[in-house]
Formats: C-alpha cells, sequence, structure tokens
C-alpha cells in the first residue's frame, strides 16, 4: 500500500506466531505523554474481528508506521547522550 493512502491512525498487528494479521485496525484513544522510564505511549486500537481470532489475553506486537520527508537517520551506535538528550 502507498505511504500517502494510509491514514495515519492505522495500525497493523503481528501476532504471537509471526504471522500478520489480515486485517488493519485504527488507533482509538492515546495518552498524552510517553513513559520516561520506558520511552513508551499507552494507546487503544480496534481491529475488525469477524472470525474471532482475536481473544482477550492473546499476545502480539502492533505495528505503526509513519512518513517522513528530508529527515537524517543516524544509527543508535553513532549518538550518545549527555544530560538526558541524545
Amino acid at each position: 500500500m502507498k505511504k500517502e493512502n494510509r491514514s495515519s491512525n492505522e495500525v497493523q498487528l503481528n501476532l504471537a506466531d509471526g504471522s500478520r494479521y489480515k486485517f488493519d485496525g485504527a488507533i482509538e484513544t492515546m495518552t498524552s505523554q510517553f513513559d520516561q522510564g520506558t520511552g513508551s505511549i499507552a494507546f487503544r486500537a480496534k481491529f475488525p474481528n469477524p472470525g474471532s481470532m482475536l481473544r482477550h489475553g492473546y499476545s502480539g506486537m502492533v505495528v505503526l508506521t509513519n512518513s517522513a520527508d528530508s529527515v537524517l537517520m543516524l544509527p543508535q551506535k553513532a549518538v550518545f547522550e549527555i544530560q538526558d538528550r541524545y
């Protein structure tokens, strides 16, 4: 799918067995701050579940994608931290 056609709140789901769930989900709610200790942010995404494949308690990995123009990417090994800044 082309980047320009993807909505910014669409997410994909990788199941515990490594396969990709066939339906895309959408972010419904998100907290406003990142956790300082883990660098994570809490959000809720809703996925269609017509065959009842997804159940409470199952695990997987949510994949977020974002496109950016005119960015400089550096390997993590090439940067260092000084006073909580990279």
